[in-house]
């Protein structure tokens, strides 16, 4: 850069006669303005010289002192504040004898609603469960006080009126029950009385064919088509008044009603009709109560008509009884089968309810099968349950579904009872290998944990099993001889 005719002293000369332009231009054009606002300010004054002041003289404040070398010029000020921030917002200004703080505090929460104390234990029992088991109690009352009052004073009444007294009976009960629920604080009293009331009626029309002295009907196909009626009043009555006590206490009082009379084909029928009342009631509106109401009545009555002798002249009907289990297990088989039984039960409520029915089924009927028939062939029973049992859980658990594993479980648990009863000494221990190795090898192929878990046990239970084998032929007379020891003693009520 010596040489001064070199293109970088050339670019700077011309740089600086541009600044030198654009300095000037700006120069100039403040300059007008100053003359502008000079001329401006010449004419206001010689225009309020003209004009007499009338107002009052205001004394207006000093204006703000002004440094040396800074012209007050308003295109200054107004280049100045276009040049300034706005300013920031300032805090809020505070009224004379009001403190800040107060004001910004949000109003004081109104204090919590005490909630109220709920029933004693004492409450309790006398408002729910003494009413319920006073209940039963009328039930059992009006069933053998009819049997007292016709050998006594209405022997010689026809059956026709004997039973309208009673249906009379139940309209009564049933009718104080909904006045009753209708009243402030004997809603639960008012229900308990309408489910006993429909439980009498559901026993009047099952007295109507199958009590010699009530018996009107003598086709058995028109009580059974009643007695179906009399389950859907129930149900009926339930639905429109969205009560699951009327529903739950319905059936079970009609199961102990019928469990009072001995057992025979329309007893099994009756608690069949209930099943399906509970099953269906389970469905919509979706209720559980009622589903395990009827497990537990079904069941129930059937230990009652075994213990308590009401079996027909100490035998009672034994094909009725080897039907009805059967049929009452796959009613109650159905919520662990359908997925529809979820919203009602939940998932583990219908693994439970299935467990619950399998269990039921099997400790029934094997006693009732070895008290008829002895335990020479009782192996079958655990087989072709167990059977049942594996197919029903393969097909649910395609489906992933939790009833099924208990189906797989007690299925695998009832194989192995049934091949502990049948072979012996070194067969035994080949069958259970062969089930364990084939447990073991579904475990691996789909790694699913039961079938690990009756592997194990089965290793673990071998020895056990081998000495239970040996100890069940002697022992097998005696245990036949001592299960349901009531239908050779008892008579029928």
């Amino acid at each position: 850069m010596s040489n001064p005719s070199t293109p970088e002293w050339l670019d700077a000369i011309a740089r600086l006669k541009g600044r030198i332009e654009q300095a000037e231009l700006r120069h100039s054009m403040v300059m007008e303005e100053l003359r502008k606002d000079l001329a401006s300010l010449e004419q206001w004054i010689s225009s309020e010289a003209n004009v007499p002041d009338e107002r009052e003289t205001v004394v207006e404040p000093p204006p703000p002192p002004v440094f040396e070398g800074e012209p007050q010029l308003p295109c200054l000020q107004k280049a100045k504040a276009e040049a300034m921030p706005p300013p920031l917002p300032g805090s809020p200004k505070r009224e004379p004898g009001l403190d800040f703080k107060k004001q910004v505090e949000p109003p004081p929460s109104a204090p919590p609603v005490p909630k109220p104390n709920g029933p004693t234990f004492e409450q309790e029992l006398g408002r729910v469960w003494l009413v319920r088991i006073g209940i039963v109690l009328l039930i059992t009352g009006l069933v053998l006080g009819a049997n007292w009052a016709y050998k006594n004073w209405i022997h010689h009444l026809s059956a026709g009126t004997r039973l309208t007294g009673l249906y009379l009976c139940s309209l009564l009960i049933g009718g104080t029950g909904i006045r009753l629920s209708k009243r402030e604080g004997l809603q639960r009293y008012g229900e308990v009385l309408l489910a006993g009331g429909l439980a009498f009626f559901y026993y009047c029309t099952y007295a109507a064919h199958h009590v010699t002295r009530l018996k009107v009907i003598e086709n058995p196909v028109t009580a059974a088509v009643l007695l179906l009626g009399a389950a859907g009043v129930i149900a009926t009555v339930s639905w429109f008044r969205q009560s699951r006590t009327t529903a739950v206490m319905g059936i079970i009082l009609a199961s102990y009603a019928t469990m009072i009379q001995p057992l025979d084909w329309l007893s099994a029928a009756s608690n069949l009709v209930l099943a399906i009342t509970g099953i269906a009631l389970m469905l919509r509106p979706g209720w559980s109560a009622p589903g395990i109401a009827s497990l537990c009545g079904t069941y129930g009555a059937f230990i009652g008509w075994q213990l308590m002798g009401a079996a027909g002249n100490g035998h009672g009907d034994l094909r009725a009884t080897l039907w009805f289990l059967p049929a009452s297990w796959a009613i109650f088989a159905i919520p662990g089968m359908l997925g529809r039984f979820r919203e009602s039960l939940g998932e583990r409520g219908r693994a439970v309810f299935t467990a619950a029915n399998n269990g039921l089924f099997f400790a029934t009927f094997s006693l009732t099968w070895v008290t008829a028939y002895g335990s020479d062939g009782f192996w079958k029973v655990p087989a072709v349950f167990g059977c049942v049992l594996l197919v029903m859980g393969v097909i649910g658990r395609k489906k992933e579904d939790t009833a099924a594993a208990s189906n797989v479980i007690q299925a695998l648990a009832s194989l192995s009872l049934a091949v502990v009863l049948k072979f012996d000494g070194y067969q035994l221990g080949q069958a259970l290998a062969s089930e364990s190795s084939s447990a073991c090898w579904q475990a691996s192929a789909r790694r699913r944990w039961p079938c690990s878990c009756i592997f194990r046990c089965s290793l673990k239970c071998l020895p056990g099993a081998v000495r239970f084998r040996h100890c069940w032929s002697p022992c097998r007379q005696e245990f036949s001889a001592s299960m349901w020891i009531g239908r050779q003693t008892h008579q029928p009520i």
